[in-house]
């Protein structure tokens, strides 16, 4: 900020090419806007010369080279890129292409999500129903972790029709509830840890948007028992929505509940940044004001599935 009302800002670019660049007014005086475009945006720039590829791994100088993601952390930091600028730079190993393009073709996009240090799997509808299939989950404590599973679990055929309507929709929306191996604390942290005591083989999944984050102690109670098992991800930074505008919170204090759960929680927490993963297509790809992931005619949205897949990587 000048303070003259001019801003200057700076993204890094890695690949040559031509860019529609979007430049949103998320918020005024600390106020949340109408996250509209400015006059004449989206601008197109054209960016000349070589790739400069971001690899915080500096021993690893060919992207394909990378080991499988194993946490959240890794997997969730990273960009978008188009597909065929993905096989054009090497981003994606050869031996994988036929597989990202079945997926491409399922999820009808056209770009993939690339970790800057570790290498996500491409996996098919197939492939994540067999992973999901016999694993119990405990989960808390908002409607986006809620969503998220209670719609992924009727994509994969583990929840029907009716057990879906009423943990979304119906009469357990906001309550705790446990259907088919998965358990969801509805902003109850004592069923939760009840729920990790009985051991779930698949995730521990704790998501609440807060500027406040309690120190990590306080998140891991039973996993500190040493018969724990599963994998604890904590979710943070989920992006913007009606909710958020009514609750007054700004796309800064989000950011700073993004912040302060890498600050606070830990380095042994693995945490999941929906919001470096979702925020780049937030505004095509939501489902509703609310949350990223639903079914819409039969299918799970972009969002949704890649939440899933990554998550996948850690089973």
């Amino acid at each position: 900020a000048h303070g003259d009302g001019t801003y200057t800002v700076s993204y890094c670019v890695e690949l040559p090419g031509l860019y529609k660049l979007h430049v949103r007014i998320l918020q005024i005086n600390g106020e949340v806007s109408l996250r509209k475009e400015i006059f004449q945006s989206p601008f197109s720039v054209l960016v000349k010369g070589g790739a400069e590829l971001q690899n915080p791994n500096s021993a690893q100088s060919n992207t394909t080279d990378q080991d499988v993601c194993t946490n959240a952390r890794q997997a969730t930091q990273g960009r978008w890129v188009r597909f065929d600028q993905a096989k054009r730079f090497n981003l994606v190993p050869r031996f994988e292409i036929q597989k990202w393009e079945g997926v491409l073709e399922m999820t009808r996009d056209e770009y993939v999500w690339l970790p800057y240090s570790c290498r996500i799997r491409p996996m098919n509808y197939d492939d994540l129903k067999a992973l999901f299939r016999n694993l119990s989950h405990c989960l808390c404590c908002d409607s986006y972790i809620r969503s998220l599973f209670s719609d992924s679990m009727l994509y994969l055929g583990i929840f029907n029709k009716t057990y879906h309507r009423n943990t979304r929709t119906g009469r357990l929306i906001h309550s705790n509830w446990e259907v088919n191996g998965v358990s969801m604390a509805w902003h109850d942290k004592k069923y939760f840890e009840d729920c990790r005591r009985k051991r779930p083989n698949g995730f521990s999944i704790e998501n609440i948007l807060t500027e406040q984050v309690e120190p990590v102690a306080n998140h891991t109670t039973a996993e500190d028992d040493t018969h724990q098992v599963g994998n604890f991800v904590f979710f943070v930074g989920h992006p913007w929505s009606g909710d958020h505008r009514g609750a007054h919170r700004t796309n800064n204090a989000i950011q700073i509940a993004q912040r302060t759960a890498f600050l606070n929680l830990g380095s042994n927490t693995d945490i999941f940044d929906a919001l470096a993963l979702t925020f780049p297509r937030i505004y095509h790809e939501a489902c509703d004001g609310s949350h990223v992931s639903c079914i819409i005619s039969g299918e799970l949205t972009l969002l949704g599935f890649w939440e899933m897949l990554i998550l996948a990587q850690l089973l």
